[in-house]
């Protein structure tokens, strides 16, 4: 979702018309000028309210759906699927609840976060 977010604030940024008063505003600026300075300021919005932990941790959900079983095998980046986030976490679920882990099909909404030292058995 915060990505979507920092897109559709960009390209606001990058399709709105620059007014006479905006560039008389800024004396010796072109208005590609003034544009690029509304970019830099969107992206410096978004760094300081990420380093001030200003976003709702539901920001930073990711959503994606279990295709199929077997993730020992490799697939065709030649990686294990089990290394996948989504992959893991279905595990981790079928693991402390047998019988209740998503199944194929199934979208599995998880947050990316440093794994914790003790979460590692789970």
């Amino acid at each position: 979702q915060l990505a979507r977010d920092i897109l559709k604030d960009l390209i606001n940024a990058m399709v709105t018309p620059i007014s006479v008063e905006e560039l008389e505003g800024r004396p010796g600026m072109s208005k590609t000028d003034v544009t690029k300075a509304k970019i830099k300021g969107v992206v410096q919005a978004y760094i300081d309210d990420l380093a001030e932990n200003r976003f709702p941790l539901d920001k930073f959900v990711i959503s994606q759906s279990i295709s199929k079983k077997g993730y020992d095998e490799k697939n065709t980046a030649g990686h294990k699927s089990a290394s996948l986030g989504h992959v893991k976490l279905a595990e981790r679920m079928e693991r402390r609840e047998p019988g209740t882990g998503p199944v194929t099909g199934d979208r599995v909404p998880f947050v990316v976060v440093k794994e914790a030292p003790h979460l590692k058995d789970f």
